[in-house]
C-alpha cells in the first residue's frame, strides 16, 4: 500500500511538471482534478498494462522490446479519452542556434506530441521515483 502511494504521488507530480513545461500536454491546473488524472493512469497502469504486455508479447520479441514503448503511448490515449481536460496538441519548436549549430525547426503533430508525451511521462516519473524513492 505504501508503494502505490508513492507511486500515486509521483505521478501526480510528474503530470503537474509536464503539463506545466511541455507545450505538447494541457491539463488542469488545480490539484483536485491532477490527483484524479494521477489516479486513473496509475489504475490504467496497474490494470490494463499487464493485459496489454500480455498480448503484445509476439511483437515485443519480434521488435527487442520496442512494444514497450507502444504500450505505454496506449495507455496515454486511453487517458486522453477518458479524461477530456487533459489534451494532447500539436506542436512546433525551434529553430535554434548552440554555439554554431543550427537546429531546424521541428514540427511534430497529435501522435508524435503523443508518443513524445508518453516517453517524457515515462522518463519523468523513474527519475523522480529515482530521485525521491
Amino acid at each position: 500500500m505504501k508503494r502505490l502511494i508513492q507511486r500515486f504521488l509521483v505521478t501526480v507530480l510528474a503530470l503537474y511538471l509536464l503539463i506545466s513545461y511541455y507545450p505538447g500536454l494541457s491539463g488542469p491546473s488545480n490539484w483536485q482534478s491532477l490527483a484524479i488524472a494521477a489516479g486513473i493512469y496509475l489504475f490504467l497502469e496497474i490494470v490494463i498494462k499487464p493485459v496489454l504486455k500480455l498480448f503484445l508479447i509476439p511483437i515485443n520479441i519480434l521488435t527487442l522490446g520496442m512494444a514497450s514503448f507502444l504500450v505505454n503511448i496506449i495507455l496515454l490515449y486511453l487517458l486522453v479519452i477518458l479524461l477530456p481536460d487533459i489534451n494532447i496538441m500539436a506542436f512546433t519548436i525551434g529553430p535554434y542556434y548552440l554555439g554554431g549549430y543550427f537546429i531546424p525547426q521541428l514540427t511534430f503533430g497529435y501522435w508524435g506530441s503523443l508518443a513524445l508525451t508518453s516517453f517524457l511521462l515515462s522518463f519523468t516519473s523513474s527519475f523522480l521515483q529515482w530521485i525521491l524513492l
